[in-house]
């Protein structure tokens, strides 16, 4: 029937784009290149295979071509810049999570909540931070910025007061009598 296709020519298709339209760096050939970002996709290195090279025979040769092209340098290299670029696009900076308490102790984040309505529904309410986030976030920042000890100095007059220990001595253990 037309309009309609078999699962082997469905999954065929369905290769992905590489994530981002880039040349190649220099000294990688095309194919390769797109073989490192399908990879970055999924970390399939059979699939990414067979959507960089789609005349692979078989299977099990493209689970070795992709072991391989994945221990070339180059490509290996540039996986692993692309995956650290990823990572710090994800992970968040100390200074965001700065900034993010600072906002919520400040009230100016809110949250969405679940209210009741009168016919047995519920939608989503925008309201600001509650007091006890509020005070977490705060509660965190003192932390960070050192504004609480815990650390009692005992001094007198000016000076540090010494603790001493007196420990009796020891006497030597008795030895037992010999029998005799």
């Amino acid at each position: 029937m037309p309009g309609k296709t078999s699962k082997k020519t469905a999954a065929k298709k369905k290769t992905s784009k590489p994530t981002a339209k880039k040349a190649p760096p220099a000294k990688m050939d095309l194919r390769a290149f797109r073989f490192a970002e399908e990879y970055l996709l999924d970390c399939n290195a059979t699939r990414a295979y067979k959507a960089a090279y789609p005349d692979a025979k078989s299977s099990g040769a493209a689970s070795v071509g992709g072991h391989n092209l994945l221990r070339n340098p180059k490509v290996a290299e540039y996986v692993a810049q692309r995956i650290e670029e990823m990572k710090a696009e994800h992970i968040a900076t100390a200074n965001e999570v700065l900034m993010n308490l600072t906002a919520a102790m400040r009230g100016e984040m809110t949250e969405q909540v679940s209210m009741p309505t009168g016919d047995g529904a519920h939608e989503l309410v925008e309201r600001p931070c509650g007091v006890k986030d509020r005070l977490r976030a705060a509660e965190l920042l003192g932390k960070r910025l050192g504004l609480f000890h815990d650390k009692v100095d005992i001094t007198t007059g000016g000076e540090q007061v010494k603790a001493m220990i007196y420990l009796p001595e020891r006497r030597a253990p008795r030895r037992a009598a010999p029998d005799e």
